[in-house]
């Protein structure tokens, strides 16, 4: 038996195989940075939704007058489906 230290193996195979290596490499640095864009744009586009809402719709608070009907951050709210009692 040679006298291989365990730590060559990997480098050796890694210089007998340099296509594939190289490919895999390749692979997982564009998927890397496929991932840290769009995180990058996910995070963006929250904060500019967050943006966008406070500056065109409510500011940084909303007021609104007391009424007995339930009333969202876009006006009145309709009941769900389920929530909806039928009258007799």
């Amino acid at each position: 038996m040679n006298n291989t230290n365990i730590s060559q193996i990997p480098w050796r195979n890694l210089l007998r195989h340099r296509r594939n290596s190289l490919l895999l490499i390749l692979i997982f640095t564009v998927i890397s940075a496929l991932f840290y864009m769009g995180n990058a744009v996910m995070a963006q586009s929250g904060r500019g939704m967050k943006k966008s809402f406070t500056e065109n719709f409510t500011a940084d608070m909303v007021i609104k007058a007391p009424t007995s009907m339930e009333v969202g951050l876009f006006g009145a709210t309709t009941p769900s489906i389920g929530e909806s009692s039928p009258t007799a």
